[in-house]
């Protein structure tokens, strides 16, 4: 299971997360979030399309593998054993482009997604 880092959800500044949450939204999951730097707020987050099933992990139960690699970044983990779970055959004929995401984000915890695709939420000044 390696990790392939895709984005930093830092966005290159030096920054604080004093929030964060995941919803679901349809069919998709959000894992939104409040980001500070020493000069501005910004609220915003990720998108998980075509969400197949989610998971939290609080920062007190997270290991060293879930920060590796993952610290305030977004990654995709590679030969995920839980899509391989959950990308069991289901109904005929249909079959789920599912990747296994995940970001650690500091203070917060770990978020994993299994979705089809993800992208970014308009990071807003508040």
């Amino acid at each position: 299971m390696g990790k392939v880092v895709l984005a930093d959800i830092m966005r290159g500044a030096q920054s604080l997360f004093p929030d964060a949450d995941l919803v679901q939204a349809g069919g998709d999951a959000l894992v939104t979030y409040i980001r500070e730097t020493p000069d501005q707020k910004f609220e915003g987050g990720i998108r998980f399309v075509s969400a197949r099933a989610f998971r939290f992990r609080a920062e007190a139960h997270c290991t060293v593998w879930h920060l590796e690699g993952a610290f305030n970044q977004l990654v995709e983990i590679e030969d995920s054993p839980w899509v391989a779970e959950l990308d069991r055959p289901g109904p005929p004929n249909r079959r789920w482009e599912m990747h296994h995401y995940m970001v650690y984000i500091e203070d917060s915890g770990c978020y994993e997604v299994a979705s089809e695709s993800w992208e970014w939420l308009p990071e807003v000044e508040i």
